[in-house]
């Protein structure tokens, strides 16, 4: 209760800011996240995949907290939009990188910040991934739907000797083979509309911008066929380490490629591509039989590469929306760079 009638008071009249970041203010902006948020973080070395992800036409997508004209809170945010205009009329926006100057003292300021986003697009669908443990309460008293995404993955049927994940044996199964193929390409082909139902929507536009223009990652796009019908298409990326690659899918439309059918197919894909694994974070379903496994205590599927941790890590999210939402790696900010 004590959350929800700090979101409610107005607050202002403490002698803090709040608006959205503008051109003059990044510097600013860069030199708080530094210091406050990660030392060296990816958008302190890397001011193009800052811009990429958060400039917009007339501001940047960040809400800045100022006391005397100086920075004491930041909250970020992802409207899908920001890949595609035709996306503005849904409304829908990630939050990403949320801190309040610790010395600062004031206390709600945080959720002031949340409050200046929902009135400033009108009560948009807000949505939240990675989420620190010191948040999650704070959504579930605001009455967020809060989840851990699922880590699945395909481990290659053939290969005996894992250095990136570690099976338990249950990845072994009898494959349905059936007339299915894929294609790896690095360009997208015209996608029917009916793709793109579920929530927070995409479009064609938004896969370009997001994916194929990433200014660091080559994403590829993996499409199943039954014969030339296209059932499903995955935007996935390569990973290396320790000698070794997985595939690792971080956006998918059509159909759930969890379903038992999709098996022998990706089996062919993991193991001509010679990958020990190919891994996929989402609150899809797992059908039994489709040859995927869950993260688990026996079942190592490493989520952390930029260093590497071979260990499981839950990925929480919430989010507020009249509709029920499709979450996947790709987002919000859980897939770009760190080093």
């Amino acid at each position: 209760m004590q959350l929800l009638q700090l979101m409610q008071g107005a607050q202002l009249s403490m002698g803090v800011e709040i608006g959205l970041c503008n051109f003059n203010d990044i510097d600013d902006l860069i030199s708080f996240i530094n210091t406050d948020w990660k030392k060296n973080h990816i958008f302190v070395k890397d001011r193009k995949l800052f811009e990429w992800q958060h400039k917009c036409k007339n501001h940047y997508n960040f809400v800045l907290a100022k006391e005397k004209g100086t920075i004491i809170g930041i909250l970020g945010f992802i409207p899908t939009s920001q890949y595609s205009n035709s996306l503005i009329s849904n409304n829908e926006i990630w939050l990403a990188i949320w801190k309040v100057k610790e010395e600062a003292k004031r206390p709600g300021l945080g959720l002031m910040m949340l409050k200046f986003i929902i009135n400033f697009f009108k009560n948009p669908t807000i949505c939240s991934l990675g989420l620190s443990p010191q948040v999650i309460s704070i959504y579930k008293v605001l009455k967020y739907n809060v989840g851990i995404l699922s880590h699945n993955a395909f481990f290659n049927q053939k290969n005996k000797n894992y250095k990136i994940g570690k099976p338990d044996g249950s990845h072994v199964i009898t494959l349905s083979p059936n007339k299915f193929k894929y294609k790896i390409s690095n360009t997208v082909d015209q996608i029917s509309e009916t793709f793109f139902t579920n929530h927070p929507k995409k479009n064609v536009e938004y896969l370009i911008k997001r994916y194929a223009e990433h200014p660091k990652y080559n994403y590829s796009f993996l499409s199943f066929y039954d014969l030339n019908n296209l059932l499903s298409i995955s935007i996935c990326r390569e990973i290396n380490v320790r000698g070794k690659k997985i595939s690792r899918i971080v956006d998918s439309f059509g159909e759930n490629i969890m379903e038992p059918k999709f098996n022998h197919v990706i089996s062919n894909f993991v193991e001509r591509h010679e990958y020990e694994y190919i891994d996929l974070v989402s609150n899809l379903k797992r059908p039994q039989g489709s040859g995927f496994v869950s993260s688990s205590d026996t079942t190592i599927i490493p989520n952390y590469f930029e260093p590497f941790e071979k260990k499981n890590i839950d990925i929480y999210y919430a989010y507020k929306s009249e509709n029920k939402l499709l979450i996947f790696r790709g987002d919000s900010d859980q897939d770009r760079p760190n080093l």
